[in-house]
């Protein structure tokens, strides 16, 4: 994907998940993007509260911060690290229920919207730096499929992912150059672990299936640490760490609205807006 895309976290209320893929469809997929929230206020969610990349290789690590109104995210820091010093760092500002008048024009913002048609919701957004649209996307969620396509006008281009849950596995499929005459589909699954619930794996489906991602959700007292070793390319690993924690309205004070300051903005990066690592093509 040529661009970041701006994924948001407008979480719903968890559900009973005491696997690893259940977590993972809870926190990557059902969870990416804005959806209606619960008339109880007090239900336990599970929110991120921050990210964690680090790529050796490169000496490169990112961090994201997250802010949250009502359990929705209103807007996210992130800081690049190089050698351990600091590189570049920006603010992402998002607007629900909003159109193009209602951006300021400067930096990295979003809007986004919403629709229910039968058991499908449809989310509608567009994310713009400094005034220009850089990528408008729509994205599709039930309770087993998940879909987003995105496009980028400054080349005309899209993508397209989806994802398809059964009880035991999680199907991926990504289509790249999508809607042109020279797309690529790579297909992805993921599997449990069949000694540690906690722990499951993402392969690429080839002729020998080959491991992509090591996943695991270490309980905490507040929630969970989500761990990934990335190995897409062998001598390129990179890590991450999300910082999950339940939350009720009773315990919200470290989720407080707080306006971060706009700092400057990166251009081309590894991650994307959750912090996890973009793959290389």
């Amino acid at each position: 994907m040529k661009e970041m895309i701006f994924f948001l976290l407008f979480m719903v209320p968890l559900a009973m998940a005491n696997t690893c893929l259940d977590l993972y469809w809870q926190t990557k997929i059902s969870t990416i993007k804005s959806f209606p929230g619960s008339s109880d206020h007090n239900q336990e969610r599970l929110l991120p509260i921050s990210t964690r990349n680090y790529e050796p290789a490169d000496s490169l690590e990112s961090i994201v911060q997250f802010f949250y109104t009502n359990w929705k995210i209103d807007s996210l820091t992130m800081s690049y690290y190089r050698d351990s010093a600091i590189d570049t760092a920006y603010t992402a500002y998002i607007y629900r229920d909003a159109d193009d008048v209602d951006i300021k024009g400067g930096g990295n913002e979003e809007t986004v919207s919403q629709e229910v048609i039968g058991d499908t919701i449809i989310f509608h957004t567009k994310d713009f730096f400094d005034g220009e649209p850089i990528i408008i996307g729509e994205a599709k969620y039930t309770d087993l499929y998940y879909s987003s396509l995105s496009f980028y006008p400054r080349d005309s281009s899209y993508n397209f992912i989806e994802y398809y849950k059964s009880s035991d596995t999680i199907y991926y499929k990504d289509h790249d150059n999508y809607n042109t005459e020279r797309p690529r589909t790579d297909n992805f699954f993921f599997s449990a672990d069949s000694l540690d619930d906690m722990k499951c794996y993402q392969f690429l489906m080839a002729d020998s299936n080959i491991l992509i991602e090591s996943m695991e959700f270490v309980p905490t007292d507040s929630g969970y640490i989500y761990k990934t070793v990335n190995s897409r390319s062998p001598s390129h690993p990179v890590y991450s760490e999300v910082v999950l924690v339940f939350t009720n309205q009773e315990k919200t004070t470290f989720i407080k609205k707080r306006r971060p300051p706009l700092l400057k903005n990166s251009t081309a990066r590894h991650y994307d807006l959750l912090g996890r690592f973009k793959y290389r093509r």
